[in-house]
């Protein structure tokens, strides 16, 4: 994990009290991931992966 991205997720788990889910953003650019964690903290919500109703992770 490069250090931007561990200051965005450590930033995340002091916001919301819980980790960012990595496991979600299978396949996504690092600069995705980023802009994700970004926007969520900018927004003041969690990450929502957009699960049909029903899915398990």
């Amino acid at each position: 994990m490069d250090k931007l991205l561990s200051e965005l997720m450590d930033e995340y788990k002091e916001r919301f009290d819980d980790i960012f889910p990595l496991m979600m953003t299978g396949g996504w650019s690092d600069k995705r991931i980023y802009a994700e964690i970004r926007r969520c903290l900018e927004e003041g919500h969690k990450f929502d992966p957009d699960l049909p109703d029903g899915a398990r992770v």
